[in-house]
């Protein structure tokens, strides 16, 4: 399962790339590539060589309209998992109201937000396992 992460800040990615090596090291066998990207220009490139399964991205990221470029990759990468992590608990709805279920609160305690990323990460690896398994 590959990752792509699409992140401004260094210390958040720095953190990220903990926290998803850490659970690849325990809780989610199947993570193999963990990418970032952390420049909008450089989203659509990095999306079209890469070709990531699961792709991870503040809601803020593109700028005030994230919630219309994530209609487009998801027509663009309709296999491609969408996690939205947001500081503002108000934009859940939205991206629901978009078709993403996938919402992570950046200002949940770190235990709440390691779990929900567990959470989030088996699910798409049985997902990722049973498209692998279908593809053969």
């Amino acid at each position: 399962m590959k990752i792509l992460l699409a992140e401004k800040s260094e210390d958040l990615i720095s953190a990220l790339m903990l926290l998803l090596t850490h659970i690849k090291n325990t809780d989610v066998k199947n993570i193999g590539l963990i990418q970032n990207v952390d420049k909008v220009e450089n989203l659509y490139k990095k999306l079209k060589k890469e070709r990531p399964d699961v792709l991870i991205i503040n809601g803020g990221f593109v700028d005030h309209k994230t919630s219309d470029k994530v209609t487009v990759l998801q027509k663009l990468y309709p296999l491609m998992a969408i996690l939205i992590l947001s500081a503002d608990p108000g934009l859940e709805k939205k991206y629901l109201e978009i078709g993403i279920e996938d919402f992570i609160l950046k200002g949940d305690s770190a235990e709440v937000f390691y779990d929900s990323m567990v959470i989030f990460l088996r699910k798409e690896q049985k997902r990722f396992l049973n498209i692998s398994f279908n593809n053969i």
